[in-house]
C-alpha cells in the first residue's frame, strides 16, 4: 500500500525568549491551521532551519549563517499525535535523540511513519526545554511527502521512514535568537564534565586571557544526567550588588534542573586586567557575587584561569594575591592569568535551579560578575587635607581598606536619584574637623527622600570629630575605619557611616532632633555640656568596636560633642555601642549616655 505524509505550511509567530521566560515552552496554537515554523518559515526562531526532504534547501535564505552551525548540542526530536492539524497533541509526546552529522553540518532522526492511516502528527524539535521549531505533517497512505505550498511530492525512504534534518546555529537558545551574546553546550554531565566559556584560552604563561564561562564536573551515578548549558552577557550588577564591579557579567543558564553531587565553578579570566585600573584595591575585597531570585551571594575565591585549560579551571589555592603581586610589578599580562574563578557549594542558580543540597525551585537564572566595595562620600563633611595638614579622612581610609571611593560635591548630591545611590556598598558622612553649623549639610537635606530611602545595610552614627582628635589619639582612625568597613560589609545592600562631628556642641535646647537622618532613624542629641571624658564600650565585640578600648575612646579632651538624651533613647532596632559619664545628670537621667549607636541590616 503506498502512504503519504502531508507536510503543512501556515503562518505562526514565534516568540522569543527573554531574561526570565528562557527555556519556556512555544505557545501550542488552538487553531485547525497546518503550520511549520523556522527560520525561514512564518517568523519562526531565526537560527533553526528544517532541512530536506521537509522542506526545499534553504542556505540562500537571509537568515542562513554558513559558519555558524552549533555541533555541541543534544536536541530531541519529540513526536505526538493530534486530532487535527496545528492541534494540541492528543497524548503525552515521545522523545528522540537526533544525530550529530557533523560533516553535513546538521542534526537528523529517521522516524518510522506510523501506519495508521490520515493521522495527524507535530513534530517538535527541542534542546533542554526548549523548542525551537515544529512542523505538522499528516500520514496518509502513499509512499511520499506532500509539500503543500508547492504541491511537490517526496518519496519517503523504503516506503515509511521520514528523515527529519535540521540545522541549529549558534545563537538559537540566546534570549534573542539570531542576535547573538551566548554560547550554548549540552553534554551527559554524569560521565562527560562540561565547559562552556566564550573567549580565547592562554596559549603561555604570560598571555592574556579573555575566557570566561563555566565548568561542570562529571557527577557520577548510574543515570544519564543530560544538561544544557547557556552562557550569555547580563546587565552591569552594580545596582543589584552595592558594590564597584569588575569585568564583564555573565549570565549562566541550565536546562533542566537538578541536584549536582560535585560543585560547579564559573570563571571571568579577565577580571586581572580590569582590576588594573583600580588603586588601592584590597585583593582580599575583590569577589564575585552570584545574583538570583533568592537575593545575592559572595562565592569563595579558587584558581580557575591558569593557561592550556578550557577556562584555565583547576582546583587550587585563591590566587588573588599573586594577580595583585603581578599587577604591582607592571606584569598585567601575568596578572590577568592569576585572575579567579569562584566555587560555591550553592553552585548555581539558572532558568531552573540546581543547588550541591538541594532546595527551593528558583524561576529565573543566575548573573555572576567581580565587585568590590564602593563608598560614596557626601563631599561637604570631608576634612580637605593638605601638605600643611595632612590629617587623614573618610576617604583616605575606605582606599586603605581596598574600597573605592566616590566624593560627590553638594551640587552634585542634589541632582541624584535612589538609583544613583543604589550603587554604594556604604553612603559616609564624615567629620569636616569639628563643625558647629550644619548648613553645610542642606545639599543632604534636600534630597535626603532620595539616599535615605536606599540604606538597608548596616548604620552606625558617631556623636564625636574623630578627624579632628586623631593628633595623638590613633583610636580615633580606627574608630573611622571600622565605620566604614561596618557600613560596607553587607553585599546587596547600602550601609551609612554618619559622623555627627561638633554639630550639635552648642544646641541649648535639652534634645535637638538630627533632622537629616531621619530618613534612616528618627532621634535626637543633646549638647556635650556636662559630659565627661571616660567612655565606655557596651559591646566589645561588635565590628565597629574592632581593636578599641574604653581607655583609647577617653581623655580626648572634649572627647563627645553630643549624645543621646537618655540611655535607651536610641531608635527601634539600633543599640548602643558606647556611652559618655554625665556628670551633671538631671533627676531620672543616668550618669552614663550614649554617644555611638549601630545597627544592622534590614530585612
Amino acid at each position: 500500500m503506498r502512504r503519504r505524509v502531508l507536510l503543512c505550511l501556515a503562518l505562526i509567530l514565534v516568540s522569543a525568549c527573554n531574561g526570565d521566560k528562557i527555556g519556556q515552552p512555544i505557545a501550542t496554537p488552538t487553531s485547525n491551521t497546518k503550520q511549520i515554523s523556522d527560520a525561514v518559515h512564518t517568523a519562526g526562531n531565526p537560527d533553526f532551519f528544517f532541512l530536506p526532504p521537509m522542506v526545499p534547501n534553504p542556505s540562500g535564505g537571509t537568515n542562513w549563517d554558513a559558519g555558524a552551525f552549533n555541533p555541541s548540542l543534544a536536541p530531541t526530536v519529540e513526536i505526538c499525535a493530534t486530532a487535527t492539524a496545528g492541534a494540541a497533541c492528543a497524548s503525552s509526546p515521545l522523545s528522540y535523540p537526533a544525530s550529530l552529522r557533523a560533516a553535513d553540518e546538521q542534526y537528523a532522526y529517521n522516524w518510522k511513519v506510523p501506519t495508521d492511516a490520515q493521522v495527524y502528527y507535530r513534530i517538535t524539535v527541542k534542546v533542554g526545554s526548549k523548542p525551537l521549531g515544529w512542523a505538522d505533517v499528516q500520514a496518509g497512505t502513499a509512499a511520499e511527502v506532500k509539500h503543500m505550498g508547492t504541491g511537490e511530492f517526496i518519496p519517503l525512504v523504503d516506503g515509511r521512514t521520514l528523515p527529519i534534518k535540521f540545522r541549529i546555529e549558534r545563537y538559537a537558545l540566546c534570549a534573542i535568537p539570531s542576535v547573538g551574546g551566548c554560547t550554548s553546550a549540552s553534554a551527559d554531565i554524569a560521565t562527560t564534565p562540561l565547559t562552556v566559556s566564550t573567549g580565547t584560552p592562554t596559549s603561555d604563561q604570560i598571555g592574556i586571557s579573555d575566557v570566561k564561562g563555566v565548568f561542570i564536573p562529571a557527577q557520577g551515578g548510574p543515570d544519564a544526567m543530560p544538561e544544557t548549558v547557556t552562557l550569555a552577557a547580563c546587565d552591569d550588577l552594580s545596582p543589584v550588588i552595592h558594590r564597584q564591579t569588575i569585568g564583564d557579567c555573565v549570565r549562566v543558564t541550565l536546562d533542566p534542573a537538578r541536584t549536582l553531587s560535585t560543585h560547579a565553578t564559573v570563571f571571568i579570566c579577565s577580571v586581572g586586567i580590569d582590576a588594573a585600573g583600580l588603586p588601592n584595591v584590597d585583593p582580599e575585597q575583590i569577589r564575585m557575587y552570584r545574583s538570583d531570585a533568592d537575593g545575592v551571594a559572595v562565592l569563595q575565591p579558587a584558581n580557575a584561569c591558569k593557561p592550556h585549560s578550557p577556562g584555565g579551571v583547576a582546583t587550587a589555592n585563591p590566587s588573588l594575591r599573586e594577580m595583585f603581586a603581578s599587577l604591582a610589578h607592571g606584569e598585567f599580562k601575568r596578572a590577568a592569568n592569576e585572575a579567579v574563578a569562584l566555587v560555591s557549594p550553592k553552585a548555581l542558580y539558572a532558568a531552573m535551579f540546581i543547588d550541591l543540597g538541594g532546595g527551593g525551585e528558583t524561576c529565573c537564572f543566575s548573573d555572576f560578575q567581580f565587585g568590590v566595595p564602593s563608598v560614596l562620600i557626601y563631599g561637604p563633611s570631608l576634612f580637605k587635607r593638605s601638605i600643611a595638614d595632612p590629617r587623614q579622612n573618610e576617604q583616605t581610609l575606605a582606599e586603605a581598606a581596598g574600597m573605592t571611593v566616590t566624593v560627590w560635591d553638594a551640587t552634585t548630591w542634589q541632582t541624584k536619584t535612589a538609583a544613583d545611590f543604589a550603587r554604594f556598598s556604604a553612603i559616609v558622612f564624615g567629620d569636616p574637623d569639628c563643625i558647629y553649623s550644619t548648613t553645610h549639610l542642606n545639599a543632604a537635606r534636600a534630597n535626603k527622600t532620595e539616599w535615605s530611602s536606599v540604606i538597608r545595610g548596616p548604620v552606625v552614627v558617631i556623636g564625636t570629630d574623630p578627624v579632628f582628635h586623631q593628633p595623638g589619639h590613633p583610636e580615633a582612625l580606627t574608630l573611622m575605619s571600622n565605620a566604614i568597613k561596618f557600613a560596607a560589609s553587607v553585599p546587596a545592600t547600602t550601609g551609612l557611616s554618619a559622623s555627627l562631628s561638633c554639630y550639635y556642641d552648642t544646641e541649648s535646647s535639652g534634645a535637638t532632633a538630627v533632622d537629616w537622618l531621619d530618613g534612616v532613624a528618627a532621634f535626637s542629641v543633646r549638647s556635650r555640656s556636662g559630659l565627661g571624658e571616660s567612655a565606655h564600650i557596651l559591646n566589645g565585640l561588635h565590628p565597629v568596636m574592632n581593636l578599641l578600648d574604653d581607655a583609647g575612646l577617653s581623655g580626648w579632651g572634649f572627647s563627645v560633642h553630643e549624645a543621646l538624651p537618655t540611655l535607651d533613647s536610641y531608635p527601634t532596632g539600633f543599640e548602643a555601642l558606647v556611652t559618655i559619664n554625665n556628670f551633671y545628670p538631671t533627676e531620672g537621667q543616668p550618669a552614663n549616655l550614649p554617644y555611638i549607636i549601630a545597627r544592622g541590616s534590614k530585612p
